[in-house]
């Protein structure tokens, strides 16, 4: 929660992970504590998180299909390029 994320893909990229590893999941042995998450609502907010995002840290959301494509796409990490030797 400490992290500084620079630039705006990096703030980007810190909104979504973080809110996809608070977010609801209505199994009480992989939610996050209650005090946890009011934590990571707090930085969320002060970090203008979507409110899409913060909807399903409170309450259980079905992951939206653009952010699916997101979660479990293969785009590569920020900095990481592929390389065509010829």
């Amino acid at each position: 929660l400490a992290h500084a994320p620079q630039g705006s893909r990096e703030t980007t990229d810190y909104l979504f992970a973080l809110g996809q590893l608070a977010r609801m999941s209505g199994d009480r042995t992989r939610d996050i504590e209650p005090s946890t998450r009011d934590s990571v609502l707090t930085r969320l907010q002060a970090l203008n998180a979507p409110q899409a995002t913060l909807d399903a840290i409170r309450e259980y959301r079905e992951l939206e299909a653009s952010l699916t494509n997101l979660a479990l796409g293969d785009a590569l990490p920020v900095g990481l390029r592929l390389v065509v030797e010829k």
